[in-house]
């Protein structure tokens, strides 16, 4: 018989008009059950749920008695998880076929903790498209790691191709990870509003811990397009969004800095750091604004 050893957790917030799409295909090989964590959405996702559970039995639904954002949605899932791994997906994106399966032999082949996929993100109208068709429009390969990411210098790209697994000091949210370690680490409620970095901060905590982290460009998410994908945490205000992925950033140096300067050799303070976000965040879109 077929092992099933993967739990997959989808924290969800006002998707119900996606996860008729999204949610199947996350039941693939080894993946013995769905835990869909419903924060407290005020649309139609009880009924869709329900609906799916009739087709696809391996789905279980926790609801929260209110919003309380992703990182205490992924940590009540995960006190649903009693297998070996456990992967954290998303209610907008759509897991590639073949994806667990390549990240699971990949996490046993070099004895690590937590492997990344690749991460996609559609364009307006690419959902219309095969998928097969839809991934080579982003096709783009690298044989080098620090294309992929590189921490002295800033940078990270998980929509990069490389041939062979390769280590990294963090990946993309689209994670496979050893269940006894996620448990022990957490996702840190700190983060607030849009919860960015959240889970940069629960994989380099994982990191402190010991673990080793891969990325398998061969697994793949694959993330619907901004017109398809409302609700969820970004909200109506682009400028409250933006604001909370610098504060979060903000929270993520202080927490982290120290490390990932002795660890990975962060060229630059702290400070010129964040001005580094802030100016992306703020200043070019104004800049524009003003041409």
């Amino acid at each position: 018989m077929e092992k099933r050893d993967v739990t997959i957790i989808i924290p969800s917030y006002n998707r119900g008009h996606l996860l008729r799409k999204t949610v199947p295909t996350y039941l693939q090989e080894r993946v013995a059950k769905i835990v869909l964590v419903d924060d407290c959405s005020s649309d139609d996702t009880t009924e869709v749920v329900e609906e799916l559970r009739k087709e696809y039995p391996a789905i279980e639904y926790v609801r929260q008695p209110r919003n309380m954002r992703q990182t205490v949605a992924k940590n009540r899932g995960m006190e649903q998880v009693d297998t070996e791994w456990v992967y954290f997906g998303d209610d907008d994106s759509i897991l590639v076929p073949g994806t667990i399966s390549e990240l699971y032999e990949t996490a046993v082949k070099y004895c690590v903790d937590i492997v990344g996929a690749r991460a996609l993100y559609m364009r307006v109208g690419e959902d219309r498209l095969p998928l097969d068709e839809a991934m080579a429009r982003h096709f783009r390969e690298t044989d080098d790691v620090k294309d992929i990411v590189d921490v002295a210098e800033i940078k990270a790209n998980f929509s990069l191709y490389i041939s062979t697994p390769v280590k990294v000091p963090f990946c993309q949210a689209c994670l496979l990870c050893r269940t006894e370690i996620a448990k022990k680490v957490g996702f840190d409620p700190n983060y607030i509003g849009n919860a960015y970095r959240e889970e940069t901060d629960f994989i380099i905590g994982c990191a402190k811990n010991g673990a080793t982290v891969y990325y398998n460009a061969k697994g793949c998410q694959f993330n619907l397009p901004t017109n398809l994908a409302t609700g969820g945490a970004r909200g109506k205000s682009v400028w409250k969004y933006k604001w909370y992925m610098v504060r979060n950033n903000w929270y993520f140096l202080r927490k982290n800095y120290d490390f990932l300067k002795t660890e990975y050799h962060l060229k630059s303070n702290k400070y010129w750091v964040q001005l580094k976000f802030i100016s992306g965040f703020f200043i070019r879109p104004l800049k524009r604004l003003f041409k």
